[in-house]
């Protein structure tokens, strides 16, 4: 298996101009490389559900499961008025894992961009992560990588109960709001769950068709 680095960047493009949501078909087959080799991968288009603050539809990859939450959900457990945040979680195998996820967040209107990193600095309290093993910005060449969209990101990994977790987590903004994005999973989960991770946000559409940021595309 890859290292985490190597497994968030294994994707394939995704299909970086892609039509408007309006008429993006409802399944594709694209590909990502496991352990170096390209594997076709059946991918679903996920429509963020009605009153969602910043609309957007992705392609989600096969043993993923897309679900939006009320209320709530920011990294640090932030007062949420924006009506939903959404989650993409690993089910390999039709067996769930809860810690491995892409997370989707919107701040509150008014959040300024010091407010939302500062929120974004906060997760590792959040997931009771030790200082020692704290959030680290991304270098250029890794936010390149991981997130291009976003204004600012870091990575993390921490031990816990003996077991390795790997992570990043970026802000962006679009229409005048900030949101986060949150990656994070179990190490024996890099080589499967890092490619399709970067397939849903590569192929990201905003409602005026755009993609997810500035770089994405």
């Amino acid at each position: 298996a890859g290292t985490p680095a190597e497994a968030d960047s294994a994707a394939a493009d995704g299909g970086a101009h892609a039509a408007a949501p309006a008429d993006r078909p409802a399944t594709r087959t694209d590909t990502i490389h496991l352990e170096g080799m390209p594997e076709p991968i059946r991918l679903t288009l996920y429509r963020a559900p009605a009153g969602f603050p910043l609309p957007f539809s992705a392609y989600v990859p096969e043993e993923v499961a897309a679900e939006s939450t009320a209320g709530g959900g920011g990294a640090a457990g932030a007062d949420a008025d924006v009506g939903a945040t959404v989650r993409f979680v690993a089910e390999f195998g039709g067996r769930r894992n809860e810690d491995a996820f892409v997370h989707v967040y919107v701040f509150p209107p008014g959040t300024d961009r010091n407010a939302a990193v500062g929120e974004a600095r906060g997760y590792k309290a959040s997931r009771g992560i030790p200082v020692s093993q704290g959030l680290e910005p991304l270098s250029d060449d890794e936010a390149t990588r991981r997130m291009p969209w976003a204004l600012e990101s870091y990575s993390f990994r921490y031990q816990d109960g003996g077991a390795w977790y790997f992570g990043a987590i970026g802000v962006g903004e679009h229409d005048g709001r900030f949101f986060q994005i949150v990656r994070h999973y179990p190490a024996e989960y890099a080589e499967g769950f890092g490619p399709r991770a970067t397939l849903i946000t590569r192929s990201w559409r905003w409602a005026d068709g755009s993609p997810l940021g500035p770089a994405a595309d």
